[in-house]
């Protein structure tokens, strides 16, 4: 399936949107200011509008998953490096937080 770029980067759809309740509400939104016609190039260009609308929601929504995994990815390393219990804890909670950011 061909996914509308815009700048050269791929737009995507991200599993991890459906977990927001304003989803359904951004689609439509977007959807209703595209208006398209009947024919397929207007689908398909409301479809990209989608999908531009989607990218910007997520952006102020859930910010940069990368920068959030790096963060994460760090705070990991240097809960593990010590060897108390409060060390331990604390790294399993970051492990969790970054499994939930990953699913």
């Amino acid at each position: 399936m061909l996914h509308p770029q815009e700048g050269g980067r791929l737009l995507r759809y991200e599993i991890m949107w459906e977990r927001e309740e304003s989803l359904t509400e951004v689609v439509e939104e977007a959807w209703s200011s595209a208006r398209p016609g009947a024919d397929l190039g207007s689908v398909a260009r409301a479809l990209k509008e989608v999908m531009v609308s989607l990218q910007e929601w997520s952006k102020s929504k859930f910010g940069s998953i990368r920068k959030k995994l790096k963060k994460l990815r760090d705070k990991l390393s240097a809960a593990q490096s010590g060897s108390d219990s409060e060390s331990r804890e604390e790294a399993k909670k970051i492990a969790a937080e970054m499994n939930e950011v990953l699913y």
